[in-house]
């Protein structure tokens, strides 16, 4: 019954308020892009506007400057002359600032919520008479205290009376007029009058930017604010942040007013004739000298994103140094790259309406799209024989980390020379966003496939940021490479794109994913085959028997990632140890094995036809295996170098037994320590490592002479110079990258929540102090976002003296931990200096992190 009673109540409001006659007036003597946005906002939600003073002289003030405004009350008091009589809302706003948001209805509606009778805006200054403040009514935290008059509404009775209570000069100032009565207690009962504290119909924006945001629905854009949890009906930008306001404003509905333009510009003959009159100030930043006058005309500028008009080409960054230099340009020029270069039927196949099972699927969980263009196959494959650097198909391969591949194909790298980042360029922007819409279970049950609405291929659940670092087009010829054994791939899944023709330019050749029996021979030039790179999907090269086939490979995330289901599973290879039962040892003893060399591989085959099950079993850690095979003996400590092949020893004897307890998620940011403000200090590595770190660097002994110029930089110079050895002059580059990613990025999003960025780093470098050399450090800022400053030896026992000094902050860490990382900002709040290290030697690991 209650309810009922509510209903009937509210029902009874809104006819009450739909009832309401509403007219809205303004005041503006000339027609500019300010106006009519004014006046095309209030003809989408359905306002009547009366405009007062129209093509007549402004004679009250310089408003933008000073106080002023008068002739606009004196307006609105000749317009009420013969409009105080009856029920008529009057709703006065400033038109070239002022904006609406929602509709009639929905103004009437708030206004008669707020039960008062004339409703003023509300902002925080006392404008423009300070004097003033203290005689205004107390209002709640977080309110709005004092009278904005650029918009305001009530009966037109009472917004006379208001109007014509005392005399005004047109250039007096309008605000302090409506003050006055406000702050006149008497008056302000009589009249209704209140203000509207808390941005419920109307939003004044100067000195509250920061609490309001733009939201968005399907058609448009509104203004939401934040700290009152109100959505304004009209917003006002007065005040000095014109500029500010106009980017806000979208209720245009797809015509977005921007503070910059460049290039092309389409202007009115009335915009033309407002800027004619101002000479350039520079002939170099002629899109920034337009622009920088139109303000003071009220010439809008606006960039309609509703249709396509084209694109321009950036010259400037244009690289003419490759055979197809437009495939790099996906950076500088994407509309005409993705043009050229990204198959003309891809987007139809990520539409959203498409579903996981309109994907052409040639064998079991092996998905067909169209990706690239011909013209892409075609210059790839040209700009590769121009590259012409082909390696050997033999196991040793210098461009990889462990110099070794297991199975290896004639290929050329996308990191080599002048091809560098073709890979990562394709890669990164056609193939990165990954979310999921749909999802089906893979054979394994380890891992979940899924299309997402951006994506017409499956890809890991959890790969929210898909990573890549081998990228290679692979030939097969018959006096070369013909084809290529069966193997897995080093990935969690692959993209395999055909680059020229079957049956064409060359006989034979596709891909046979062995545990389906299933063969992928008449591809697509263009089409990316992509399938799970590990367990289920062993797959070999078929043989090229005539001509050369080309194929572009990527291994997606060739990380391996800690299953989240434990279990006793069922799978169709296992290999290095085995536990065999009785039984199952007599099954397999009368079979030979075909070949000594897949030994592996042999007995997994034998196991299958005899129907022996082959299980893993992840419910324990049993230990685990060192990779001999890529073991390297060249350096002082090898181990170091094993962070890819033996990740698990290595982690055992190189990562502070501490490290995991701090990144548990249980701990928080403010459990952290902080030595000094936004510095974190937490451990990471273990002393041996230290140690280790250390011998290899005086092992290496090739410490830079620390002056300003350095041929190690890019650049050639560097501004605040130190003894030091980086990381890529002993090859370990590569391998500290991965500790960033693996083992800082937890650390990192903990410490500076909202900043997810992968950590990446050209600067890693280990630093040398010593009383005769270089002992200590100027203030200076670092090249990074933040940095890692790890501590490799002990203060007060293998050196006196030393330490870092925050300069701000004048906190000064010198007790260092052995192993510990200190985490700070590397810009403008953390300037630092290095202290002076009195005797013995100091070293310190240092990384500059995303710079």
């Amino acid at each position: 019954m209650r309810s009922c009673v509510l209903f009937v109540v509210f029902l009874a409001v809104f006819v009450k308020a739909q009832e309401k006659e509403l007219l809205v007036i303004t005041v503006a003597t000339e027609r500019n892009d300010a106006f009519e946005r004014f006046m095309r906002s209030a003809e989408i939600y359905g306002y009547d506007v009366k405009v007062l003073g129209m093509g007549s002289t402004w004679r009250g003030g310089d408003v933008a400057k000073s106080v002023g405004g008068g002739q606009k009350v004196r307006l609105l008091k000749e317009e009420l002359e013969d409009k105080r009589s009856g029920e008529l809302l009057i709703l006065f706003v400033d038109s070239y600032d002022v904006l609406f948001l929602d509709t009639k209805e929905a103004l009437l509606k708030a206004y008669e919520d707020f039960g008062a009778k004339v409703v003023f805006g509300a902002e925080d200054f006392c404008w423009p008479q300070q004097s003033l403040a203290d005689m205004y009514p107390t209002v709640k935290p977080g309110q709005r205290r004092f009278l904005n008059s650029g918009a305001f509404m009530g009966p037109a009775s009472l917004l006379y009376e208001i109007v014509s209570a005392s005399e005004i000069k047109d250039d007096d100032d309008d605000q302090l007029y409506y003050t006055k009565l406000f702050l006149n207690s008497d008056m302000r009962k009589r009249l209704g009058m209140v203000l509207d504290h808390s941005a419920t119909i109307i939003q004044n924006l100067n000195g509250a930017l920061n609490e309001v945001e733009v939201r968005f629905t399907e058609e448009t854009g509104y203004l939401y604010n934040i700290k009152t949890n109100t959505k304004p009906i009209i917003v006002h930008g007065n005040g000095p942040i014109k500029v500010t306001y106009s980017e806000r404003c979208f209720t245009c509905r797809g015509i977005w007013n921007v503070p910059f333009t460049r290039d092309v510009y389409l202007l009115s003959r009335n915009a033309m004739h407002a800027l004619m009159d101002k000479r350039l100030a520079s002939a170099k930043e002629v899109d920034m000298e337009i622009c920088r006058h139109r303000p003071r005309k009220n010439v809008f500028m606006m960039v309609d994103n509703r249709h396509s008009f084209g694109y321009l080409i950036n010259a400037e960054t244009y690289s003419t140094q490759h055979l197809h230099n437009d495939l790099w340009q996906v950076f500088d020029n994407p509309l005409d790259w993705e043009e050229q270069y990204i198959h003309e039927e891809y987007h139809n196949v990520f539409a959203p309406s498409v579903s996981e099972n309109d994907i052409e699927q040639p064998c079991p969980d092996v998905f067909w799209f169209p990706m690239v263009t011909e013209k892409f196959c075609r210059q790839l494959i040209e700009e590769m024989e121009h590259y012409g650097q082909w390696s050997d198909g033999k196991n040793n391969d210098p461009r990889l980390e462990g110099g070794y591949e297991n199975v290896p194909t004639r290929d050329i790298h996308m990191r080599q020379g002048r091809v560098k980042n073709i890979g990562f360029i394709f890669y990164a922007n056609t193939c990165t966003p990954c979310r999921q819409s749909c999802s089906k279970d893979m054979t394994t049950n380890q891992h979940q496939f899924t299309l997402n609405e951006n994506s017409p291929f499956k890809l890991l659940e959890d790969e929210q940021n898909p990573w890549a670092r081998m990228n290679f087009v692979v030939r097969y010829r018959p006096d070369e490479q013909p084809s290529l054994r069966p193997h897995h791939d080093a990935s969690s899944y692959t993209l395999n794109i055909a680059l020229n023709r079957p049956g064409i330019d060359y006989q034979g050749g596709g891909t046979r994913f062995i545990r389906y029996n299933c063969s992928l021979i008449q591809v697509k030039v263009g089409w990316v085959a992509t399938f799970p790179g590990r367990v289920t999907h062993l797959h070999e090269g078929l043989e090229t028997t005539k001509g050369t086939r080309y194929i572009f490979v990527t291994f997606v995330n060739p990380e391996t990632r800690d299953s989240t289901h434990s279990g006793i599973w069922n799978v169709p290879f296992t290999r290095d140890v085995y536990l065999l039962s009785r039984n199952a040892m007599h099954a397999l003893m009368d079979k030979r094995l075909a070949s000594a060399k897949e030994v592996d591989m042999e007995i997994c085959r034998i196991a299958r036809e005899k129907n022996v099950f082959m299980m893993v079993d992840n419910r324990h850690t049993f230990g685990y295996l060192i990779n001999a095979e890529t073991y390297s003996t060249e350096h002082l400590h090898n181990d170091l170098w094993q962070v890819f092949d033996n990740p698990l020893d290595w982690e055992e004897q190189y990562i502070h037994e501490e490290y995991h307890n701090v990144v548990a998620p249980s701990v928080s940011m403010n459990d952290i320590e902080q030595p000094c403000p936004d510095v974190f200090w937490f451990p990471m590595v273990t002393e041996k490592f230290c140690r280790q770190l250390i011998e290899e660097m005086e092992h290496y002994g090739q410490w830079s002479d620390g002056k300003n110029n350095d041929p190690r930089l890019e650049g050639g110079y560097e501004n605040v110079p130190t003894r030091d050895i980086h990381m890529r002059q002993v090859g370990w580059e590569e391998h500290w990258l991965h500790i960033l990613r693996k083992y800082v990025h937890p650390m990192q999003t903990k410490l500076f929540q909202g900043y997810d960025d992968k950590p990446w780093a050209r600067m890693n470098f280990v630093v040398r102090y010593r009383p005769d050399e270089q002992p200590s450090l100027r203030p200076h800022h670092d090249a990074s976002s933040y940095t890692l400053n790890i501590a490799l030896n002990r203060p007060g026992i293998d050196y006196q003296g030393g330490g870092i000094r925050f300069v701000r902050y004048n906190c000064t860490v010198t007790d260092t931990k052995l192993g510990w990382v200190i985490a700070s900002p590397g810009r403008v709040t953390h300037l630092h200096e290095g202290l002076t290290t009195v005797s013995g030697t100091r070293y310190i690991f240092i990384t500059f992190v995303n710079p």
